[in-house]
């Protein structure tokens, strides 16, 4: 069963990305999801002592992104190339997005981490 997006989708993240141990510079990353009765958000965090995912919003966040959830779940099934939806202009993305490319080893190891809970719909 697809629980997309849910808490109990946003607390298997994080049980994913703490038993991978990933850690960097500080960076939170904001995900908004839109579409539904109310936006779902949630937030990655990354520090040195490790990463973690959580339901809600970071005022403190680095970048943002907002999305449909439809648009979420076809770059989530491979039908949609992020950097396509963000092109399309159907991702939108806020704050510093340079910052990801300074934090690209951390972002491919959080990509890593979560993949067995993101792939699919």
């Amino acid at each position: 069963m697809d629980d997309f997006p849910t808490e109990e989708w946003v607390r298997r993240l994080d049980d994913a990305v703490r038993a991978a141990g990933v850690h960097g510079q500080p960076l939170v990353i904001v995900h908004e999801l839109t579409g539904g009765a109310e936006p779902f958000r949630y937030l990655i965090r990354v520090g040195p002592d490790g990463s973690t995912v959580t339901v809600g919003d970071a005022a403190d966040a680095t970048v943002r992104f907002r999305q449909t959830v439809a648009t979420a779940r076809e770059i989530r099934s491979g039908e949609l190339a992020p950097s396509e939806a963000v092109l399309l202009g159907r991702v939108g993305v806020g704050g510093d997005a340079r910052v990801l490319v300074a934090h690209r080893e951390t972002l491919a190891a959080l990509d890593r981490a979560m993949s067995s809970v993101t792939t699919g719909t």
